[in-house]
């Protein structure tokens, strides 16, 4: 029959066997969670830019239908920007907080007062603000201030989504 000997190797053989597939699994799946974390930073980052983008273009487009007096420009901008994915809101209002453009058509000539407009329109630079929304969605206010001439004239406000961001 078998000697006791073989049946011990390869019990052995079968342990090593066993380690290196957890060592390769563990190796691989460390790996892979570095990547997905790294991907997901990556998107994130690009994903700031891409809102940063945006309020400036805002704030552009506002500057030149403030100067021109054009607002169908800025109304048909406003509504262009709420179609990017993830936009809640996009606003232009005037230093006071008189909104000039929304995406909800609703609120045009009022002014806005909430705690989150009038820090955006104390600031004469980017100010973002991370909020709770009234469905109880997390959101992200970014205003950049318009100047004409060093005259603050309105502010660019868009509101962003947060909530599916870091899941």
């Amino acid at each position: 029959g078998k000697s006791p000997k073989g049946n011990n190797q390869m019990k052995l053989r079968t342990k090593f066997s066993f380690l290196n597939s957890f060592l390769i699994i563990a190796v691989i799946l460390g790996v892979s969670i570095f990547l997905f974390i790294a991907e997901k930073r990556i998107l994130i980052q690009e994903m700031e830019e891409n809102q940063k983008n945006l309020i400036k273009g805002l704030a552009q487009v506002g500057k030149e239908s403030l100067i021109t007096k054009d607002e169908i420009l800025l109304i048909n901008y406003v509504n262009l920007i709420k179609k990017t994915r993830g936009v809640i809101y996009a606003m232009v209002t005037g230093p006071q907080g008189k909104v000039l453009a929304h995406t909800d058509v609703s609120i045009l000539g009022t002014i806005a007062n909430d705690t989150v407009a009038i820090r955006a329109r104390s600031s004469n630079e980017l100010v973002t603000q991370l909020y709770l929304g009234k469905e109880k969605q997390n959101i992200l206010d970014m205003a950049l201030p318009i100047f004409i001439n060093q005259n603050k004239v309105g502010i660019a406000r868009i509101g962003f989504s947060q909530d599916g961001l870091h899941n």
